[in-house]
């Protein structure tokens, strides 16, 4: 079973100061950016992993460290433990496991055609081709997530020929509501699934001036 934590990020406060412990490599991207939701997801990660790690998983935040391998995918240096986090819409989604794992989630919009022919192999846009028109966009999510998730599991990227990707093993697809918006989850290595909605610290969350 696996257990995905949810931390909507959209209310985090965008001021550093008021963080602890925040991953080098994180905070070189976000020193970098102007995008108020960027931020936002990469403060949130944070946030989430340190807090399930210290609570769940016991581990000493101070002394953490990670390693990246060649695609940049993060892993927790001379530790047993695995994770895979995800953000879509200021919504951060993290799953931590024994062995490899993948996640992936994205805010259900509508897509243009050009994007689908992107993504889909030959079998996958016939299937997508022969639905309805909302059937459609679910397939194409469900395509899509799975996908990203599992190309994660493997360490690597989806952005080199995503319709070219064949995944060989079973992937737990979930459509989720938070804050009246749907969302597509993908997670692999389960076979069923727990959510989790991680509380915000109140001192964190952005003041309405």
């Amino acid at each position: 079973m696996a257990v995905v934590y949810i931390l909507n990020a959209n209310k985090l406060t965008t001021d550093i100061s008021r963080y602890d412990n925040i991953n080098n490599k994180r905070l070189e991207k976000i020193k970098k950016s102007t995008n108020q939701l960027f931020i936002k997801e990469q403060l949130g990660s944070n946030l989430l992993l340190n807090d399930i790690l210290e609570n769940n998983y016991f581990k000493d935040i101070n002394l953490l460290e990670y390693v990246y391998n060649e695609s940049g995918k993060p892993y927790l240096k001379d530790d047993n433990l695995y994770f895979s986090l995800s953000h879509s819409n200021g919504i951060v989604a993290l799953t931590v496991s024994k062995e490899e794992i993948g996640l992936d989630i994205e805010l259900i919009k509508p897509i243009k055609e050009s994007v689908v022919k992107r993504i889909m192999n030959d079998r996958e846009y016939n299937i997508y081709s022969s639905l309805d028109k909302n059937k459609k966009i679910t397939y194409f999510y469900e395509v899509w997530t799975s996908k990203e998730a599992y190309v994660k599991k493997l360490g690597t990227t989806i952005s080199l020929n995503p319709s070219n990707i064949e995944i060989d093993e079973d992937i737990l697809i979930k459509r989720i509501i938070i804050d009246n918006n749907e969302y597509m989850l993908a997670v692999t290595n389960s076979m069923s699934l727990t959510i989790d909605e991680r509380y915000i610290p109140k001192e964190l969350l952005e003041r309405k001036k």
